[in-house]
């Protein structure tokens, strides 16, 4: 009975831990398949930043699809998984389905497939990436292939005719160019080198496991030293890194994952920063616009 007692502890711990990775390992591939879309959309839409964002969310939307969503007749999204955890409810409830088109689409096309649940699963997508949860990052081609090798050529800003002369690298004929590098050092390239679009996704994947959570998520915030009393329960951010509890990660000093596990946008949100990449060759001209997603918006 004794020995129960101490070894109960151990193994219920590592039954959540090989839980919570189960799920880690669920969301990075479905992250590497939602990447590869990222990147075929960009390649098929001049490179377009707002086109890979659509095709991210509706390709990272499997991973939220549960029957746990519903939408209400005015078109609002509620959950019923743990309804009274009003932080969850909060990120996942009340988000306004704007997609009727999709969702006709969806209707019209699978037979009795109830479609409200994939777009209540994509706005939860699409509202991570405007909480910065996401980070979709064109490494290539870069501004400085664009300066080297882009040529003035016509683009519809729009799509409904709003013609206008952008910076672009073309993407015909392609066999038939010169294939010499040009630039200086890590930035030369050629006309080739420029037609391959690489993407680089970040994503800031909440862990939900209770009490592997928090470690897997404190192991990444605090670094080592020894905590102070007050703080043991790790209720508060410690400004000295030195003052953490001993053998930690340490916290990420800036960019995406800083923001992911130190200052999310959530209070109290723990996650795990989780990456993926895709390359593709570019089967529309990259523009330069497009990829930054700082086209001109039509006139008024």
């Amino acid at each position: 009975m004794v020995e129960f007692v101490i070894v109960i502890p151990v193994l219920l711990t590592l039954v959540l831990a090989i839980i919570q990775i189960a799920l880690i390992y669920k969301a990075k591939i479905t992250l590497n398949y939602a990447t590869y879309q990222t990147v075929r959309a960009g390649s098929l839409n001049n490179g377009s930043l707002s086109e890979m964002k659509q095709a991210f969310a509706g390709n990272m939307a499997p991973l939220f699809t549960s029957s746990y969503l519903s939408m209400d007749s005015s078109g609002d999204c509620s959950s019923t998984f743990r309804s009274t955890d009003s932080a969850r409810v909060g990120r996942v409830g009340s988000a306004q389905i704007m997609d009727n088109g999709i969702r006709s689409v969806l209707d019209a096309n699978i037979d009795k497939f109830d479609s409200e649940k994939v777009l209540c699963a994509r706005k939860i997508v699409e509202q991570q990436i405007e909480d910065e949860y996401v980070k979709i990052t064109v490494v290539n081609p870069t501004i400085t292939s664009f300066n080297i090798l882009g040529v003035d050529g016509y683009h519809d800003i729009s799509g409904d005719g709003d013609i206008r002369t952008v910076n672009m690298i073309p993407n015909d004929n392609l066999m038939y160019r010169d294939s010499t590098a040009v630039g200086v050092g890590v930035a030369t390239q050629s006309i080739q080198d420029a037609n391959l679009m690489k993407v680089h996704v970040g994503y800031c994947y909440e862990l939900v496991i209770p009490f592997i959570n928090r470690m897997i998520w404190a192991m990444q915030r605090y670094g080592t030293g020894s905590a102070p009393p007050a703080e043991k329960k790790y209720g508060n951010y410690w400004a000295d890194p030195a003052a953490t509890p001993p053998g930690f990660f340490g916290p990420p000093t800036s960019g995406f994952a800083r923001d992911c596990i130190i200052d999310p946008q959530d209070n109290g949100r723990r996650s795990i920063v989780l990456y993926s990449q895709a390359i593709m060759r570019m089967q529309s001209p990259a523009v330069q616009c497009e990829t930054t997603d700082t086209c001109a918006p039509p006139p008024p």
